[in-house]
């Protein structure tokens, strides 16, 4: 997410139904995408002491404009990545303007990581705006957390093709 991106949302962006919204996906490997920008989206991430945010990595699925193009650009790593035993979850499989492949995956590797790191956890937990306002809400927090947390790092580098033999 690009600087000029984070100053368009306002505070008032990060509420739904005049709740806070407490779970944002992040997509990271548009063309503007940098490994600067991404440590500043975490950085917003944690600042706004989401519950939880996912940070994944700009994925071109087969029959959509954005695997078109990469296509035709030639920025495919893998033709059929879904099908190809090479790719593990967690995988770049194109090749981002601004950055390595490799650079990506470890920029969203880090990202889940630092979003996730126990002390940030600990200071989420303990907003009183959102995710200790009520005891629900804290349970949920301390709960949830290091499940989604144990998942998301046992998921990382999995193989998710099983291709015939």
């Amino acid at each position: 997410m690009t600087r000029q991106k984070i100053a368009l949302i306002k505070p008032s962006m990060c509420e739904q139904h005049g709740r806070p919204y407490r779970t944002p996906a992040v997509l990271a490997g548009y063309d503007a995408d940098d490994l600067n920008s991404i440590r500043k989206t975490v950085q917003w991430a944690v600042d706004q002491k989401f519950c939880f945010a996912a940070f994944n990595i700009l994925c071109p699925y087969p029959r959509t404009p954005l695997y078109d193009e990469m296509k035709a650009e030639d920025r495919l790593l893998l033709d059929k990545w879904w099908l190809d035993d090479r790719y593990r979850f967690g995988d770049c499989v194109f090749k981002p303007a601004r950055m390595t492949p490799d650079e990506l995956t470890e920029a969203c590797f880090c990202a889940r990581r630092r979003f996730n790191h126990p002390v940030n956890i600990f200071r989420r937990a303990l907003d009183f705006k959102t995710n200790a306002k009520d005891l629900w809400s804290l349970a949920t927090s301390f709960t949830y957390n290091p499940l989604f947390c144990r998942e998301l790092f046992k998921k990382h580098g999995m193989v998710l093709c099983y291709a015939k033999r």
